[in-house]
């Protein structure tokens, strides 16, 4: 099998076995023996870094949690499986990110804004909401990471930075592929495959070898091999559609001053009535705007660390059961707090560390949302940055109102437009329209945007200038 694996078609990686020493070691479901003492808080360790147990069950609980899905009671061989996967993922993560560390391979901030909006994680693309007649809609997660960036809901923010460190992996991935060499293979499985059937106690160690570590200053394709590979290549590889910009200003359609005046003033009037002896449990059913109003506004056991700062400061500082807080204002909105519970409890997942303080609560939550009154506001801000725009320019009337002129991505005639997602209109604004044109008042569910014509750019190829080291360098590794 190994003879096999070495004849592959040209590979991703170069990897070695230097020898059986030691640089894995498996801790789970295997019968690791050791003459010197083991740390106990240490599950493995790969090319001498330590895996913690605490991220190895991290990667176990995943896992698991996907197998109870579809198998509510699993069977020992199950669970040992799902064990050994949780650590193969580990060992391909470390020697990956060791890789992407050694060669130096960085993303930076402006090519991860370039990314994000073009390469969707794996596991968005399986999602239905994301799909369009069972396949993944580029559009729609486009749509998504709008929404998110336009979103006022510090969740949303939490999301967004979710998808770029994903999106971030992938990319550090692709660049790192770029860099290797062609050469003989054993693909990462193999070497698993054979490790095992070697001995499961046995050490191995990989090394990737890249491409800036093999001397190519002998191979040298000359200016007529490039330009012929060019030619060849730049129909496919190298052809650029004609692209537009759009600039525009946008306005969130957030809540104003006004509403969350009128929301404090309403959570006033709730907290006077459940100090004043209604039954908490029965306003929250009827005021709050929490999922848990249901239940009374229950929110169970919680410890410190599990809710936003606001909240949990105000919760924990609630002395005796049946305290009622005085109203306190998160990202949420404003919440009114009553202590139901408290007990000290051990932390099942770590049994070494000192109890810790739980309490159960109920709350009631009114939002600040944005009125009806607050997006009149918003669009007579917005006619008004329009009719400015007219009478002279986006820039300055955006200058004027304190505001700023963002841009696009470029997108091609009849695309999606980043942001905006399909939108004829503003699709023939941008390729058709002149410049200092100005669209109408265009909204969305989160904003309000103007938009003008940005730049345009005619249809043609890459210059062989500005991919002659690309070239290059796949001309030199098929002389490897």
């Amino acid at each position: 099998m190994m003879k096999t694996m070495r004849n592959a078609a040209k590979p991703i990686y170069l990897i070695v076995i230097l020898a059986f020493v030691g640089t894995i070691i498996f801790a789970w479901g295997m019968e690791f023996t050791s003459k010197g003492k083991r740390n106990p808080n240490i599950a493995g360790i790969i090319n001498d870094q330590e895996i913690s147990n605490e991220y190895y069950y991290r990667a176990y609980e995943n896992k698991y949690q996907e197998l109870i899905k579809t198998s509510p009671e699993p069977t020992e061989d199950q669970l040992a499986k799902i064990r050994q996967e949780a650590w193969d993922n580990i060992v391909n993560e470390v020697l990956l990110g060791q890789q992407i560390r050694d060669n130096k391979v960085v993303v930076t901030d402006e090519e991860l804004a370039q990314y994000v909006g073009v390469v969707a994680p794996p596991e968005f693309q399986k999602v239905p909401d994301f799909q369009t007649n069972g396949q993944f809609d580029m559009s729609k997660y486009q749509k998504y990471i709008q929404d998110l960036a336009n979103s006022s809901d510090p969740r949303a923010e939490q999301a967004l930075m979710a998808i770029e460190q994903s999106v971030k992996s992938q990319v550090l991935t692709y660049k790192l592929q770029e860099l290797v060499t062609a050469g003989a293979v054993v693909p990462l499985s193999a070497v698993q495959d054979e490790y095992i059937t070697q001995n499961e106690k046995v050490q191995v160690k990989y090394l990737f070898i890249s491409s800036a570590n093999i001397d190519t200053s002998d191979i040298k394709p000359t200016e007529n091999e490039i330009k012929a590979r060019y030619e060849a290549d730049k129909e496919n590889n190298y052809k650029i559609d004609k692209t537009a910009t759009l600039r525009y200003v946008q306005i969130n359609k957030a809540p104003t001053q006004l509403d969350a005046d009128s929301v404090k003033n309403e959570i006033l009037k709730i907290y006077n009535r459940v100090i004043g002896g209604e039954d908490f449990a029965e306003v929250a059913k009827e005021v709050s705007q929490d999922n848990s109003a249901a239940n009374g506004g229950d929110l169970g056991w919680f410890g410190k660390g599990r809710m936003v700062k606001p909240f949990e400061e105000a919760a924990f500082k609630l002395k005796n059961i049946g305290d009622i807080s005085q109203p306190v204002q998160s990202t949420f909105g404003w919440h009114i707090i009553k202590l139901t519970g408290r007990k000290m409890e051990k932390d099942p997942k770590n049994p070494t560390a000192p109890p810790s303080e739980q309490i159960q609560a109920s709350h009631i939550l009114l939002k600040v949302m944005m009125s009806e009154k607050s997006l009149a506001i918003h669009k007579e801000q917005a006619e008004k940055i329009r009719q400015a725009a007219l009478s002279n320019n986006l820039d300055q009337a955006a200058k004027e109102l304190g505001l700023t002129v963002q841009e696009t991505k470029p997108f091609a005639a009849g695309a999606s437009i980043p942001g905006f997602g399909n939108n004829p209109r503003l699709n023939k604004l941008a390729f058709e329209g002149k410049t200092g044109a100005i669209s109408d008042v265009i909204e969305t569910k989160q904003a309000l945007f103007i938009a003008t014509p940005g730049v345009k750019k005619p249809a043609g190829y890459r210059p062989l200038n500005e991919v002659k080291e690309q070239i290059s360098r796949v001309l030199r590794n098929e002389k490897i």
